[in-house]
């Protein structure tokens, strides 16, 4: 299981779209600022039909994926910083083939 939620978003972009957000935004049909959002641990609020989405999309637990973002939110209550992914090194745009 993925160290935080942002960590599951990134995992499943690097692992199905090369890294590429915006491909994931469009197989998901989730939009891509939302998930830019959440692969970075911005988002506070989650919504029951984009999480739905992506479950479906790539065969996760929804079960799963929810605890992970209750998770993160005790961490944050705790005062403890979610685990984000390092994306220093993520080029803006497309990336090439």
């Amino acid at each position: 299981m993925a160290a935080s939620f942002p960590y599951l978003i990134h995992e499943l972009a690097s692992a199905h779209h090369a890294k590429n957000v915006l491909q994931m935004s469009q197989r998901v049909d989730i939009p891509y600022t939302t998930l830019w959002r959440w692969e970075r641990g911005m988002t506070r609020q989650y919504h029951y039909e984009l999480i739905a989405r992506l479950c479906d999309c790539y065969g996760l637990s929804e079960e799963m994926v929810w605890g992970r973002i209750h998770q993160d939110e005790a961490l944050r209550r705790r005062g403890k910083r979610v685990p984000v992914p390092d994306l220093s090194g993520r080029r803006r745009g497309p990336t090439g083939t």
